[in-house]
């Protein structure tokens, strides 16, 4: 599989209007583990400028139950909250199971994965051909399986990801 890394262009799949995109988000491998409401908030700004979510897509993000109760809200109502097992791969393992390629195959053209979590490369490999995979990676740790596994990585400008401090 050719694979490009993009700095600033966005594949045809995510800003085309006849696309349906699946968006998985992994918010605690994004956010390198430190959720709080506030970094999830600038997180899903941040994401949303890079990949924008129209109507038709669907959205999921992923937290932890240690890491529900203070992120869930941060999120637009149209995103659906998956809470992970009590694991260390927990989220991961839930979000990766969303990619059942029966069902992904019939319903998207693209599947955008926001993790560099390598647990998401089989199950991305299993899709079809033609649907577009998308990586977006949100910290330094880059997997070469999630690379392989994909057709293009966006990168999370991380710096952007720190919630900007209140006006003294």
């Amino acid at each position: 599989m050719r694979h490009r890394q993009l700095n600033g262009s966005l594949p045809a799949c995510i800003s085309s209007t006849s696309a349906r995109v699946l968006h998985v988000l992994d918010v605690a491998n994004l956010l390198a583990g430190d959720v709080t409401m506030k970094r999830a908030e600038v997180l899903w700004n941040v994401y949303a400028a890079l990949a924008p979510v129209a109507e038709a897509d669907l959205v999921y993000v992923g937290l932890s139950p240690r890491d529900a109760p203070v992120a869930s809200f941060a999120f637009p109502s149209r995103v659906q909250v998956r809470i992970g097992e009590r694991r260390e791969a927990g989220v991961a393992d839930d979000l990766a199971g969303l990619l059942d390629p029966n069902w992904v195959d019939d319903r998207f053209t693209c599947v955008i994965i926001g993790s560099s979590n390598a647990r998401f490369a089989a199950p991305l490999a299993r899709l079809s051909q033609h649907i577009q995979r998308i990586h977006v990676t949100g910290h330094a740790t880059k997997s070469s399986t999630m690379r392989r596994a994909t057709h293009h990585t966006i990168p999370l400008p991380t710096s952007n990801l720190e919630p900007p401090l209140a006006a003294a």
